[in-house]
């Protein structure tokens, strides 16, 4: 019986991150069906703090906001621990006992990192991150699907030594986004044969895994103009263009909660998240993962960029690659002031959802979900 520990993001109230997690899990399960896993719930640096709220919102608004916040975080500590057993957590990626590190190599058989944007950089406060693992040990070593979100970070710390070091330890270094393979083969050195494109595990996750509650369902259905709109309480123009997208006849639903929206679901499990996406005409969203889940369900998709750290200085980022993938790069936007939001944004929102093209789209999934699974197979010829 193999034994495994995953490094992953596991804990933050985050969908996309809980079912990447929880994917991997999955994948691992299949290629050794009686093995022992376990994870270590890595954390970002910062992970946990409070937001400012901006714009104006009222004392309620902002009661009601904190307190779904709170019973949302709760929740997904609960989902956490039920689906994801554990080692001890890990302050963060980047403060952890190195003993207790050394140890779990030691005394597992695979320890495998990734997925989501574990990657992203390299050393917090002079240390090393967990997930680049230098460790010594008998245990096999894989980075699936791993992640650097649009490798700024990467790139501003100069340790290409250190880090062509670290990797080339790996017995299997898979990498989900365009950003990180040029990254690692131009600016590192790896090999390109050394690394394998994998897409986002929740391409293993069947559609038919994810169903919304009955009454939540039946309610949907009763609009036909249904548009996800999920953005960062700190987008200064949320309210505005959330204004202009009504004016457009839209309904606007979001998972959590927002008091730009008609409709806000505050707190929903991750299972019935990937439902949502099937009740809707079109999604505008920041997030990597709202991109790839409308995507599968076949639905337009806008995906909008406001802070400009969160793409690198060409304008990529994870989001603009998995659009890439679908050749939709047309549908990644950016609102960096209040005069972006025009008539003219209007009519790119008319022209892009008119062109997409579902029959296109449905072929491209079915594509990334074969490039998955073929990637699986060669870590396990690699594993076994």
């Amino acid at each position: 019986m193999k034994k495994i520990v995953i490094i992953t993001y596991c804990t933050s109230s985050n969908s996309g991150t809980f079912l990447q997690a929880y994917a991997v899990g999955l994948i691992y399960k299949k290629m050794f069906p009686q093995c022992k896993l376990q994870y270590i719930k890595a954390k970002r640096i910062g992970q946990g703090r409070r937001k400012t709220i901006t714009g104006r919102i009222s004392f309620l608004q902002l009661l009601i906001t904190k307190s779904i916040s709170y019973i949302r975080n709760r929740y997904y500590l609960y989902l956490s621990k039920k689906y994801f057993p554990s080692f001890p957590s890990m302050p963060s990626c980047f403060e952890y006992d190195e003993d207790i590190l050394r140890s779990i190599y030691d005394n597992n058989d695979i320890v495998s990192v990734g997925s989501d944007t574990i990657l992203e950089r390299f050393s917090y406060n002079g240390k090393v991150g967990l997930m680049w693992g230098a460790i010594p040990s008998k245990s096999k070593k894989v980075i699936f699907a791993g992640s650097g979100d649009n490798c700024r970070l990467l790139y501003s710390e100069n340790r290409e030594v250190e880090i062509k070091q670290r990797i080339e330890s790996f017995d299997f270094v898979g990498v989900r986004d365009g950003m990180l393979y040029d990254f690692f083969v131009r600016k590192v050195g790896i090999s390109q044969s050394k690394i394998v494109r994998q897409p986002d595990p929740t391409y293993f996750l069947s559609l038919s895994t994810f169903r919304l509650r009955e009454s939540l369902r039946r309610e949907l259905l009763k609009y036909n103009n249904l548009a996800l709109f999920h953005f960062d309480r700190n987008f200064e123009f949320r309210s505005q263009l959330s204004a202009l997208l009504k004016n457009m006849g839209y309904k606007l639903i979001t998972p959590e909660y927002d008091p730009c929206c008609d409709i806000s679901l505050g707190v929903i499990s991750p299972f019935e998240w990937g439902d949502l996406f099937r009740y809707c005409k079109v999604v505008f969203t920041e997030r990597f993962h709202d991109t790839v889940f409308a995507l599968r369900h076949c639905v337009p998709v806008i995906n909008i960029d406001w802070n400009k750290s969160n793409v690198s200085g060409e304008g990529k980022s994870k989001r603009t690659e998995i659009l890439k993938n679908y050749g939709l790069d047309s549908y990644h936007l950016s609102i960096y002031k209040s005069s972006d939001i025009t008539e003219g944004l209007m009519e790119s929102i008319k022209f892009l959802i008119a062109k997409f093209d579902r029959k296109h789209i449905s072929m491209v999934n079915e594509l990334q979900i074969d490039i998955l699974y073929k990637s699986v197979e060669k870590l396990k010829n690699v594993l076994e």
